[in-house]
């Protein structure tokens, strides 16, 4: 009965211990480049390209930080420019969107969308973005049923 209550321990405990080697791998993993957490897996070329962006005025930037709705945002800003027609099934949103650090400024310059005169591109480093906001809403008045 004992040797029974030991497997089934050192079982669960082998179980909890790939869970917690299965779970950090799951970790995104970063490099640091030039004091800047950089996705691992992006060029550092590109990287470093991309901090000297210069924006030109019809730049539209999506700025967010990782992994807070940077996709919605995306296809928000997408629908808002296409009177509310969504992104097509043989659109990429990365080819609509490049996004500044993994592809470089030099990418950015020659291939970014334009979309009612606004350059597309998706970046996370908010301090290329402090030039010039404009904020664009739109309100509609509602229905008087």
């Amino acid at each position: 009965m004992e040797q029974q209550d030991d497997e089934q321990s050192t079982s669960k405990a082998a179980s909890a211990s790939s869970e917690t080697t299965t779970a950090e791998t799951k970790r995104p993993k970063y490099t640091n480049h030039n004091g800047y957490l950089m996705p691992f897996g992006f060029p550092a070329q590109n990287f470093t390209s991309s901090l000297s962006y210069v924006p030109d005025r019809n730049d539209l930037f999506i700025c967010t930080y990782p992994k807070c709705g940077t996709t919605l945002t995306q296809h928000i800003v997408y629908l808002l420019l296409n009177d509310g027609v969504p992104v097509q099934s043989n659109e990429r949103l990365d080819k609509l969107f490049p996004h500044l650090e993994e592809v470089g400024s030099e990418y950015v310059r020659e291939h970014a969308v334009q979309k009612s005169n606004y350059k597309l591109i998706k970046t996370h480093l908010v301090s290329l973005t402090s030039y010039q906001f404009t904020y664009y809403f739109r309100m509609d008045k509602p229905s008087q049923k």
